[in-house]
């Protein structure tokens, strides 16, 4: 019930004549100003918390962050016997199947492909030379190189070279690897295409060397040619998402996914025969009757206009509301295990197979305002600064919405803090058997917000954790028996060995049969229990006490029979 409906109410009851005024009387006029007044205000101070919660986290400089697309690198195998050099569009698009479902990924940009042959890897101190079968004659060069190992702390200037009838010839790149420091795509420039193969190390081959200028030339594990990028991202250019009834409050929802970037709203009005350019807005709080304005409500993944009064009502028409350049991505869940299985949506007979080079990473759901109030209520609780193990763990639980708990603890001989990374059980392809192990991206996330907030002198290792294999055995006993509760009490059995809420369960821990035993008990099924084994499958022991080395956490298989207690 609005203020007008109420001072209605309120003036029927008090004033016998009433319902006799006409409505031009000074009285009536001025109650429904008043009432009309107080119901904006009243709305306005609504939408002041929702203003506030937006606003607030970017003061002490925590900005809204969209959802970010997982990318990828993709292997691609040619067709045995197809010899001709040909080109991957740019957005060609590759589906995966994985336990998530089916997620698309798209190239970003064009990509040689030609049939490679055998590629020799030969390095030294100095240099690094590479031995191709076959190369492109028509595009450049580019090989996906694999250091031994990743860091930034290696300072290394490289110079790259063809190998000719008159000798070594410098040609320019384009070096994503940062002079192999990390995993990449070298593209080789150079107006000369390659000549002829030549004899070197015992091998015909056509070679390209790389040298270190300055610096230590880093040791590279493998060099790889056909690999290409892929982006989880896919846009949208026009899409018609509704049409306007002129009446309030209409909202709209857009297709499944994270919002990756802003996009553009156009309406068309039927009074002047055009298409009108709306404008985002964060809350209708200042809009006017008059303002075209919509709302991106990032919970329900809606677009949302006015009420006539603050923001304008949306024209009336079929099929005129129009937003254009939308890009959505998958967010956490393009996180996908190299061991997904990728094909090209359109089939290519040229092309035999493709297949993730790595895990896919960098996916990232758009921050809502409740994750930034959290982020803000974190760094200053942290000071934005790891120093205690608890810093170190709750600024790596916070790095992603994948991370479930980091476990950090100090080692002393070399001031290196350990931190060993489990993933929430949702994102675990083996929940049920207690197994969190998290993705090479999801271990990179994690190390590059600790990296950026450790002190000076600390050291920094982020693993994932290994695990102890555990049976249980033995009988329990309940009453009422059901499928429900069997399942039900399996939950509450490997609960005991779960890591997560006021668990003791973590590395280094100390487990004992008795409190497992307690456990059992505590469930409000079980009447009973029998021959209870905790075995450890390496020794073949049965424990008394399960004792946890410092990365490591139990992976436990049930082989417990529920029966129903008859007496």
């Amino acid at each position: 019930m609005n203020h007008l409906e109420k001072y209605e109410n309120l003036a029927k009851n008090s004033i016998p004549a009433w319902s006799q005024l006409p409505p031009a009387d000074p009285m009536k006029i001025l109650g429904e100003f008043v009432s009309r007044i107080a119901d904006s205000f009243e709305k306005r101070l609504e939408e002041l918390p929702h203003l506030v919660a937006r606003e607030l986290p970017g003061v002490f400089g925590i900005q809204e962050r969209p959802g970010r697309a997982a990318q990828g690198w993709v292997q691609i195998q040619m067709a045995d016997g197809f010899t001709e050099e040909i080109v991957l569009p740019a957005n060609t698009v590759f589906t995966a199947e994985s336990r998530m479902g089916t997620t698309h990924f798209q190239t970003l940009e064009a990509y040689p492909l030609f049939q490679t042959g055998d590629l020799q890897l030969v390095q030294s101190e100095s240099e690094i030379l590479i031995g191709l079968e076959q190369v492109p004659l028509l595009s450049p060069l580019q090989l996906f190189m694999v250091p031994e190992r990743e860091g930034r702390e290696i300072s290394c200037t490289m110079e790259w070279s063809i190998l000719r009838k008159g000798g070594w010839f410098p040609v320019s790149t384009q070096d994503q690897t940062e002079s192999l420091r990390r995993a990449g795509m070298i593209k080789f420039f150079t107006s000369e295409l390659f000549q002829d193969t030549f004899n070197l190390h015992g091998t015909q081959r056509y070679w390209v060397r790389g040298r270190a200028v300055q610096g230590q030339l880093p040791s590279t594990r493998s060099v790889h040619a056909n690999v290409v990028l892929v982006s989880n991202e896919r846009t949208i250019a026009e899409l018609s998402i509704g049409s306007g009834s002129g009446l309030p409050h209409q909202s709209f929802a857009l297709p499944s996914g994270e919002l990756v970037r802003p996009f553009s709203l156009e309406v068309f009005n039927g009074e002047t025969r055009e298409w009108e350019q709306w404008e985002e807005v964060q809350t209708f709080f200042l809009s006017e009757a008059h303002s075209k304005h919509f709302k991106y409500e990032g919970k329900t993944h809606t677009v949302q206009f006015g009420d006539g009064r603050n923001g304008k009502r949306l024209s009336p028409g079929y099929d005129n509301v129009v937003v254009k350049n939308l890009s959505l991505c998958d967010g956490l869940n393009g996180n996908l295990p190299k061991n997904s299985i990728l094909q090209l949506r359109n089939e290519d007979w040229r092309i035999a197979s493709v297949s993730f080079f790595a895990d896919c990473f960098g996916g990232a759901n758009r921050a809502l305002d409740d994750d930034l109030l959290k982020e803000m209520h974190s760094s200053f609780r942290n000071k934005d600064r790891a120093i205690t193990l608890k810093d170190y763990e709750e600024m790596g639980t916070h790095s992603s919405s994948r991370i479930g708990k980091v476990f950090a603890s100090f080692q002393n001989e070399d001031s290196t803090v350990n931190a060993v990374v489990i993933l929430r059980p949702e994102f675990s392809s083996e929940a049920s058997h207690l197994d969190y192990s998290p993705l090479d991206g999801d271990l990179k996330t994690v190390e590059a917000n600790l990296a950026e907030r450790k002190t000076l002198n600390t050291a920094l290792k982020v693993s994932a954790p290994s695990y102890r294999l555990i049976t249980i055995r033995g009988k329990v006993f309940v009453r009422g028996l059901n499928e429900e509760r069997s399942r039900l009490l399996n939950e509450h059995l490997l609960s005991f060995f779960c890591p997560f809420k006021n668990s003791k369960v973590m590395p280094s821990a100390s487990l004992s049969r008795d409190e497992f035993f307690r456990h059992i008990e505590a469930s409000e099924f079980v009447r009973a229990h029998r021959q209870i084994e905790i075995i450890d499958e390496l020794s073949g022991l049965s424990l008394l006490t399960l004792e946890l080395k410092p990365n490591e956490l139990p992976k436990i298989y049930l082989e417990v029979t529920i029966e129903e207690l008859l007496s």
